[in-house]
């Protein structure tokens, strides 16, 4: 095998990925040639390393005053944890005309940067909150926040000027009097800085790690002396161009964003088997997974419920989640299958989705024997206490759209005034009978919602069947895929949609969908589409190399941790809108020609890449657990 080596300019080369994901903890390049000094010296190979965002061999630089300095970013006391958001100062602030009405303190920061020759670009003051915190109510300091460019990530000096920053700020008694307990921080950002992220794309058919990832995945797994908080293991180009030729191809390791081990030691094991392999030309990626659910940037971007969705009819692309339940465990009814039986030859109509989005924990760490009894096909309501209930749309998502129509219906009256007030003008109360008229629909759609729910029109059905293990065990590696899948059985009164693919999807047109058949590999960099609860319809380019993904569930008293193959989509959005949510699980996966592929079955928080499990493999389970005959989409 002829090992490629990517060339470093004199400053950092476009291999070295900058800008980065906030989330980053670890990261080596692939390996980089440097020219020779002399015609004598033979080329010096190596690799550029990063521990939590910093070149430097002392990590991020914290000082005993907490001041800190990343490559893109500097500043204390105690920076935010990143990725941040800003939170702006209220109208009530006593701050709040002196900062934002006046230039008096961004005037002082500017002249010190010029002082200083640092030039500013922007000043900001801000309270930062943390994604990770998990208080978004909780006091945060009041920051100065400086957007400052640096050409090479790894000078140092912004903790100093930070530090200066600060204490000029300190210095200020009437800045002093607003602040809590007189907090104040200065962060120094690149511009690039939580604001351009790395873009994702599938493998190349050039790339060297190709034919063996699996094999290099399998050995990573078995060298890496503990899995803990790691969650998956994948392999794609990842890089600053938005075009997958100019990007590097890397191995990627999400981690929880709960777990604060040193994962340097990962990133150099990984280092070290991709070595034994010959595969200099890969790099390593360990990034914190964000957390769900989160503040409103993390909510899903589908939008509210509305009262067209709150019919007898089940729609795909619905939440669905167990009966009664108003927390964020829900994921999406994915479509409609028709089973027929071997015995009477009829077809029975029912709802797929993901398994983990409709059984509760406390069914879920019951014995295999209670998952049967609960999960057996056909069996009978009466006299079963586990035989789950299931919403679509859930509880949560009908609560919030009436929750959404009180809120606007109070808002008109906030705007409206009593028409029979002598002192309003013919406009004034065409304006008033005009809001009234809205009050009045906004009211009926309300008290039409409200119905529903109390009457409950939002339950589904009950779980017909589930596969008894959540994984098989195919012979390659060891390594099984997820058998995440439950069939709903439509209660009366409830009806499943007449190609629903076709009237909520924008891409299918008249196309009738099916199955892709069993011996039919999809290729590498097919457009694939699902049409989620938590972001819609997205789509994404299918990866071809499947991702180990590691689950951890309690089985009795014992906590299990499985490792499975998956199926991945990536996606490279605009902007920081993303594409895969953790609602969207229970999704299909179809292609533009109108073949479904899989089924979502998770995905990186972060929202560029989501796993699914192969449509076929789902329908053999189907079989297995049912005994039907055959299985069609409806």
């Amino acid at each position: 095998m002829t090992t490629r080596f990517p060339t470093i300019s004199s400053k950092t080369s476009t291999r070295i990925l900058l800008p980065i994901w906030p989330t980053e903890v670890s990261y080596a390049s692939p390996t980089l040639t440097s020219a020779p000094t002399t015609p004598d010296d033979l080329p010096n190979s190596t690799r550029h390393r990063r521990t939590n965002r910093s070149s430097s061999m002392h990590g991020c630089n914290t000082d005993t005053d907490s001041f800190e300095e990343e490559d893109l970013c500097a500043g204390g006391p105690s920076l935010c944890l990143p990725p941040c958001y800003n939170v702006y100062l209220p109208p009530s602030h006593p701050l709040h005309t002196k900062l934002y009405c006046s230039t008096t303190y961004q005037d002082i920061i500017t002249e010190l940067g010029r002082e200083n020759g640092v030039v500013i670009s922007d000043v900001s003051f801000v309270q930062r909150k943390s994604l990770y915190s998990t208080d978004s109510d909780s006091p945060s300091p009041l920051t100065g926040l400086l957007t400052v460019h640096r050409d090479d990530p790894k000078e140092r000096g912004w903790a100093d000027f930070a530090r200066k920053i600060w204490r000029s700020l300190k210095g200020c008694p009437e800045l002093d009097l607003g602040l809590d307990r007189g907090r104040i921080s200065v962060e120094i950002v690149d511009e690039r800085f939580d604001w351009e992220y790395p873009s994702v794309f599938p493998c190349q058919a050039t790339d060297d790690i190709l034919p063996m990832w699996e094999d290099v995945c399998a050995r990573s797994l078995d060298k890496i002396n503990d899995l803990s908080g790691i969650k998956a293991i994948g392999c794609h180009r990842i890089g600053n161009e938005p075009k997958a030729e100019s990007c590097s191809p890397h191995i990627l390791v999400s981690v929880s964003w709960e777990c604060n081990r040193n994962w340097d030691d990962v990133r150099d094991t990984i280092i070290d088997v991709l070595t034994w392999f010959g595969l200099q030309s890969v790099g390593v990626i360990i990034r914190k997974d964000l957390p769900v659910p989160g503040h409103g940037r993390l909510e899903p971007t589908a939008g509210t419920l509305q009262v067209e969705g709150c019919t007898s009819t089940a729609r795909i692309g619905d939440s669905i989640g167990l009966h009664g339940s108003s927390d964020y465990c829900y994921g999406t009814l994915g479509g409609f299958l028709e089973l027929k039986d071997p015995r009477s030859g009829q077809w029975s109509e029912h709802g797929i989705t993901c398994f983990h989005c409709v059984v509760p924990s406390r069914v879920d760490s019951k014995s295999s024997q209670s998952k049967r009894r609960c999960l057996s096909p056909g069996q009978s309501n009466d006299g079963d206490s586990w035989r789950l209930e299931v919403d679509s749309p859930t509880s949560r998502d009908v609560q919030q759209g009436i929750n959404e129509l009180s809120k606007q219906i109070a808002q008109l009256k906030a705007h409206s005034y009593d028409p029979n007030l002598e002192s309003g003008s013919d406009a004034d109360f065409r304006i008033c009978e005009a809001l009234s008229r809205q009050i009045r629909t906004l009211g009926k759609m309300r008290a039409e919602m409200t119905d529903y729910f109390e009457n409950r029109q939002n339950l589904l059905g009950t779980v017909f069947a589930a596969p008894e293990f959540r994984h098989n065990v195919p012979a390659r590696n060891g390594l099984g895929t997820a058998m995440d899948w439950a069939l709903i059985q439509p209660s009366l009164g409830r009806a499943c949609g007449e190609k629903d693919f076709i009237s909520r999807s924008k891409i299918l047109g008249d196309e009738c969908l099916d199955f892709i058949p069993r011996h039919r590999n999809i290729d590498r960099g097919t457009r694939l589409d699902k049409i989620g609860r938590a972001t819609g319809e997205t789509w994404g380019l299918y990866n071809g190399l499947r991702t180990a993904r590691i689950t951890r569930c309690q089985n009795d008293d014992d906590r299990v941790e499985t490792v499975t193959m998956e199926h991945t989509v990536v996606y490279n959005r605009e902007g920081r809108e993303r594409s895969y949510a953790k609602g969207d699980d229970g999704a299909l996966v179809f292609s533009y020609q109108g073949l479904v592929v899989g089924m979502l079955v998770g995905g990186e928080s972060n929202g560029d890449i989501a796993y699914f499990s192969h449509i076929q493999e789902i329908l053999h389970g189907i079989k297995e657990v049912t005994g039907v005959e055959a299985v069609r989409l409806k």
